[in-house]
């Protein structure tokens, strides 16, 4: 059987045991929660009519570091995996703003296809993923949280995932600073805005989620991660199988790493007719890499909490005197594992398994620009509570504050990419 069968029929098991995981609990709740109605209406035989389902609780103010552990391990294996196999940084922000800058390379579209397919998945296999946005948090907090998120993601070249996880694993400086930039103006819009009081958290510090038994989140956790790795192994050994076919990705030159050439030419100078078709599978195989690193990476942030707002808000409060320090488990799960993975392929391997070398950053200092744009980021993070990635994911819910955030997200960035423009043409030089 071929890697790729093989691939397609573990996920495919994966989300039916996961489907089947979450059954039970639902079906838990749903009989809890008509006992609850009959007790309620004084008739314990059935519940009465007058009676209405009680409205969504809001997410537990607990500290999770089981559960957000395992998804920061899960985001750090998909980080370091899309960066051995294609040589490209997992980097949310930068593959937006590509799409919306117009460069509509094929990887690109994959991989944020994968983060908003990822998103419709976890609507089925994690529900509790999500939260219902409360009252408080109004159309126009969601607009000028995404307008600032994206005026800063692309002034700045990155967010969470480019430099909190890729970027520092590669012992970035400008990721570092970005990341101590954004977190800092995180906390003080988020005890500026008062957004701990919209999601209703309570002071202090969150008390401890109870460790055991494996709570469904956890098992989730848990899956996942083997799936992870399991997808990781998968193509990496269909890489190597054609590598040893077609010869080094490096021998392939510039054909290789040029996938929409790749795509459109099915004859590439230089090469035998059977490498050139290998290599178009090479080229393939990269861009289906994307895809699968842009879905699992959206079941990671469910799974580690991400993707509710108030967790992050939760963490970035302390200023507020309300503090859960669930995200401290997600960024350190993610680079227990990216930064020595990272460290070790840029220093022994001999380069991605599907491009000729690794896609770097060509900036390597510190500068303004950087700086100011890591600051917009945080100010919107801490105003709304959400990033690019779980914005993209959010889509699912179809809530009016996660399209209104993505949208202005979208416009934040173009913004952004017309001011560039404009300084160009007046002073010669980006601003």
């Amino acid at each position: 059987m071929s890697a790729s069968r093989v691939l397609a029929a573990h996920c495919s098991g994966f989300l039916l045991f996961s489907a089947r995981t979450h059954e039970a609990p639902s079906r838990l709740r749903s009989a809890h929660q008509r006992l609850l109605l009959r007790r309620r209406s004084g008739q314990p035989g059935r519940p009465s009519r007058q009676m209405v389902a009680p409205a969504a609780m809001a997410t537990p103010f607990l500290l999770t570091p089981v559960e957000s552990g395992l998804g920061g391990l899960t985001l750090g294996l998909l980080s370091y995996a899309k960066f051995s196999i294609t040589g490209r940084i997992l980097g949310i922000s930068g593959a937006v703003r590509g799409l919306v800058c117009g460069s509509l390379e094929a990887w690109r579209v994959a991989f944020v296809a994968g983060l908003v397919a990822g998103g419709f998945a976890l609507q089925g296999l994690l529900p509790s993923a999500f939260e219902a946005f409360p009252a408080g948090y109004t159309l126009r907090r969601a607009l000028l949280a995404g307008l600032l998120v994206g005026l800063g993601t692309a002034r700045g070249s990155g967010c969470t995932s480019g430099h909190g996880i890729s970027g520092n694993a590669r012992l970035s400086l400008r990721s570092f600073v970005a990341t101590c930039a954004f977190m800092l103006s995180g906390m003080l819009a988020a005890h500026l805005s008062g957004v701990a009081a919209v999601f209703g958290m309570p002071p202090g510090l969150a008390p401890l989620a109870p460790l055991s038994p494996l709570s469904p989140t956890g098992v989730f956790g848990v899956t996942l991660l083997v799936v992870t790795v399991t997808t990781w192994l998968l193509l990496s050994a269909a890489a190597r199988q054609l590598d040893q076919r077609t010869g080094s990705p490096a021998a392939l030159g510039k054909e290789l790493t040029d996938e929409p050439v790749l795509e459109k030419k099915p004859d590439l100078a230089g090469l035998p007719p059977r490498a050139a078709h290998d290599a178009q599978k090479l080229a393939a195989l990269s861009t289906a890499s994307d895809l699968f690193s842009g879905f699992l990476f959206a079941l990671g942030l469910g799974g580690s909490g991400m993707a509710k707002p108030s967790k992050v808000a939760g963490f970035l409060s302390v200023l507020s005197g309300t503090f859960d320090p669930s995200l401290l488990f997600v960024m350190g799960g993610a680079l227990l594992v990216a930064l020595p993975a990272f460290q070790l392929a840029l220093r022994r391997s001999s380069g991605p398994l599907c491009a000729a070398c690794y896609d770097l950053p060509a900036k390597t200092g510190v500068d303004a620009k950087l700086v100011s744009g890591a600051l917009l980021f945080g100010a919107g993070w801490g105003l709304g509570g959400i990033c690019p990635g779980p914005g993209l994911v959010a889509l699912a819910t179809l809530q009016p504050q996660a399209l209104a955030f993505v949208a202005a997200m979208l416009v934040g960035m173009q913004l952004e990419r017309v001011s560039n423009t404009a300084s160009v043409k007046l002073v010669g030089v980006p601003i």
